[in-house]
This record gives structure tokens, sequence and C-alpha cells, in this order.
């Protein structure tokens, strides 16, 4: 332990993420020992954690990976302890004293993955510890908050949904224990119930935000339960028309009858054509919908293709490169510009092979003649891109680009270093 922890070495950025990858070798030692004979596993756990706290003032920890692992290794204690048949109150109470002394906040929301860990009784006893620091906050709202977060954490790890009702009759629901809620009367073969509470949380929900999507999955997943197909479909295609995109034309296709998709992949697909470019070209890609793709980026303005963002745009020129290459070329161009127009000069390589991929196409399309004006036009406006424009004169003369091996590069790094 002591050697991994390098007492007395302040630990950079850069160097943080191998020395918790040799802490996490040492915690894998105490897991075999654990396997074999757990008392002599947990003080070395212990041991190791203080050590891990000795160290917090030694290491810059900004990528957050030692605090992670702190976390870990304290649901590692915990295991060991049940293992060991040791008494559930003694390591809730001691885990929640470590808490109170923590003054780097490594045990910061450290319940949710504690209760994971923690077995029945020792799920109960945490309960109570968090049920009594809730009561003792009074009406202190941020210790309250704590403890209602701790509560709630517990009480969806015991699936108690009873519990966790109470909890929100004082504290107050939200959509994310809406969603809690639904999967837990589901669970218990409550499909009624369980909907009530998807629709509670949808009503609380802003439209469209990533919680009133998981809701909506649930709400459908529900009706489709009870028998209730028709609604479901219903509730489907409300959705998708609010918000056309990959993810409700999945769940509309979920919800329509097998016999009748066709029809309703038709209707989505048109009403697709009005969605935003985003999302309309998303969804075409993704069922293969190349014509109303081709549509739609030919109705959209250029900044408005390149808004799309590299990855997506990337991927439309690939789909269509071989059947209409007229298309998939003005898709190179805008790739490769965007680059050159924003400056980007660590990516002008890139932007080079996209033009040259442009170029390939214009001249498969037989429009050279709109290769020609892209010349004439980078010149005009980048000709003062001193790390851009050789390589692009190259592409424009034919000259293919040099090609070296990684260790050619190395080398010829090397040799330009400059001496100390």
């Amino acid at each position: 332990m002591e050697s991994a922890l390098r007492p007395g070495r302040f630990i950079r950025y850069g160097e943080s993420f191998s020395f918790v990858q040799e802490l996490e070798r040492v915690a894998q030692s105490i897991d075999r020992l654990v396997a074999t004979d757990a008392m002599r596993g947990v003080p070395l756990y212990e041991t190791f954690l203080a050590g891990c706290y000795e160290k917090s003032n030694e290491i810059d920890d900004s990528s957050g990976s030692f605090g992670d692992f702190m976390q870990g290794l304290c649901c590692r204690w915990i295991r060991a302890r049940q293992t060991a048949g040791a008494p559930a109150d003694d390591t809730v109470s001691t885990l929640l004293r470590w808490k109170d002394k923590d003054r780097y906040g490594y045990t910061y929301e450290l319940e949710g993955r504690a209760v994971e860990a923690l077995d029945a009784p020792g799920r109960a006893a945490f309960a109570r510890e968090a049920r009594s620091r809730f009561e003792e906050a009074g009406t202190e709202p941020a210790s309250r908050r704590e403890w209602a977060k701790a509560l709630r954490e517990v009480y969806r790890a015991q699936k108690d949904a009873l519990s966790y009702v109470r909890l929100c009759r004082e504290v107050g629901t939200t959509p994310q224990d809406c969603v809690v809620l639904a999967d837990l009367f589901d669970s218990y073969g409550e499909s009624e119930r369980a909907l009530s509470w998807a629709r509670r949380g949808l009503s609380m929900g802003k439209p469209g935000a990533s919680r009133d999507y998981d809701l909506r999955r649930r709400e459908t997943a529900l009706l489709r339960k009870l028998g209730r197909s028709e609604e479901a479909l219903g509730v489907a295609w409300k959705d998708f028309s609010r918000s056309p995109h990959s993810g409700t034309y999945e769940e509309l296709m979920a919800c329509a009858p097998e016999s009748e998709r066709e029809t309703w992949r038709g209707r989505a697909m048109e009403r697709a054509l009005t969605a935003d470019l985003y999302s309309a070209v998303d969804l075409f890609l993704e069922t293969g919908e190349t014509e109303h793709l081709l549509a739609r980026l030919d109705g959209a303005e250029e900044t408005e293709v390149r808004a799309l963002g590299h990855p997506l745009l990337q991927k439309a020129a690939r789909r269509v490169e071989k059947s209409h290459p007229a298309r998939a070329a003005r898709l190179y161009r805008s790739l490769g510009l965007r680059i050159v127009d924003e400056a980007k000069s660590k990516y002008y390589r890139f932007a080079i092979a996209h033009l040259a991929r442009a170029r390939k196409c214009y001249e498969r399309a037989g429009l050279l003649p709109e290769w020609e004006e892209t010349v004439l036009q980078v010149k005009k406006r980048h000709r003062l891109k001193s790390s851009f424009m050789p390589g692009f004169e190259n592409l424009v003369k034919g000259v293919a680009p040099e090609r070296s091996s990684f260790l050619d590069r190395a080398r010829r790094r090397f040799r330009e270093a400059p001496e100390d």
C-alpha cells in the first residue's frame, strides 16, 4: 500500500490515471484475500482508505478518478464486512461517521452506490439512520434535501414504493420520483398504478425533456401491457408528431400493429420532412430513407447543413457517395470548408481529405466546373492560410500527399527538435 500511495510525492493531473490504476491493483489483491478470509480483509480496507484519505493533499484529482476510486473502496469495505458477518448497524454508523468527517467530498452522493453494496439488513439499518437524520434536520433545507435524497436511494433499492410515496408527500414529488415509482409499481405487477405515476410525471415535466422521454416510453409500454394497444399507438404518434426523431420513431414502430407498420412508417417519414434538419437527417439515415434524406438536404441552406456537425454530415456523405455523387460532393465540400472557414488549423489535413473526396465525386458526376469554382473560392478566401494552402495546392495539382510511416515521422520530429 505504501509503495502504491507514494507518500510525500505530489501526483500531477497527467499522472493521476496511472496512479489510480496502481491503487486498483492493491484493492484487487485485498479482494482476493476477502474471498478466503474476510475478517483479515476488513482492517486492510480500512487502512487503505485511511492512507488514500491522507494522500488527498498530494494529488491533483481534477479528473475525479481518485474520488471515484475512494467511493468504490468504501463499497468494497461494506461488502467485506457483510461477508465477515459484521453487524449492519455498526457498518452503517461507521460509514456515516466517515461521511460526517469527510473534508474532501469523497462521500458526496455516496448513498446511491452504498445502498447497492448493502445487503437487506444493511439497507434497513441505513434507512433507519437516514430517517433519523432527516427528522433531525427539521427546517434546515440543505440537510433535509441531503437526507431526503438518501432515503429515496434506499427505498428504491429496497423496492419499498409505499415508503417512497410517503417521503414524496413530505418533501414534494419530482418527475424523477414518478419514473422511480412507475418502475416500482410495475415490478409489483400493479401496472395501472404505475401508469398513473408515469402520467403524473408527464404532467409535471417540460415537453421534450429527457425525463419526459423516459416517462413517455414507460407510458406506452404500460398501455401495451394493459392491453390498450390503440391508446398506446395514439400516444406514440402524438409524441412522434411533436418531436420527430429516431427515438420517438422507434417507440412508434413498437406500438404499431405488424400489419400496419408500413402505413405508419410512411406517415412518420412525411412528418419528418418538416422536422428540424438535424432530427430529420438522423432519422432518415437510421431508417435508410435516402430519397427523403436528399430532399431534406437539398432544401436546406448551406449554414444549416454545416450546423449538422461533423459526424452526422460525414455519415450522410458516405451514405449517398455511390448512388448520388453530385450530392455527396457538396456534402464533402461542406465538411472541408467548415473546417477551413473556422480556421481550425489542427484539422486542416482532414479538410483536405474531405475536399479530395469532393473532387472525386464532382468528377464522377461530370461536374468539374463546380469543383473549379470551389478552387477559385478557396484561393480567394484562404490564400493567407499558410498551413492549409500548400496541401490544397497539391490537391488541385493532383500531387499525392506524402505517405510516411509512424517511425519516419517520429525520426523527422526528433531531428527537427530544437537543441537545449
